[in-house]
C-alpha cells in the first residue's frame, strides 16, 4: 500500500497486515502531519497490536512503520471499530 496523504494514512487504521508470520493491527494514528521539511513526508505516531494482543504502549514513528508496510500483505478489509 502506498501512502502519500492524510487520508491514505487515516485509512490505515483498522486494517491488519502481515510479513514473516507476524500480524499487526493498526489502532490509531496521533500527531498525523505533514512534515515540515518536506511537503512529500508524513509525519506521526502509529499504534498497533498484534491479534489477541494488547495495543503497543509506545508509538512507533510513521516512517518505521511504513518500511514494514512496503513488504507486508494486507489480511483483511477493515476490522470493525
Amino acid at each position: 500500500m502506498h501512502v502519500k496523504t492524510i487520508e491514505d494514512a487515516k485509512a490505515l487504521i483498522g486494517t491488519t497486515w502481515e510479513r514473516d508470520g507476524k500480524r499487526r493491527t493498526v489502532t490509531r494514528i496521533e500527531g498525523l502531519r505533514i512534515s515540515g521539511w518536506d511537503n512529500n513526508t508524513l509525519c506521526g505516531n502509529v499504534y498497533w497490536r498484534r491479534p489477541d494482543g494488547a495495543e503497543r504502549k509506545l508509538p512507533q514513528w510513521l516512517s518505521y512503520f511504513l518500511t514494514w508496510l512496503s513488504m507486508a500483505v494486507q489480511v483483511n478489509e477493515k476490522a470493525a471499530p
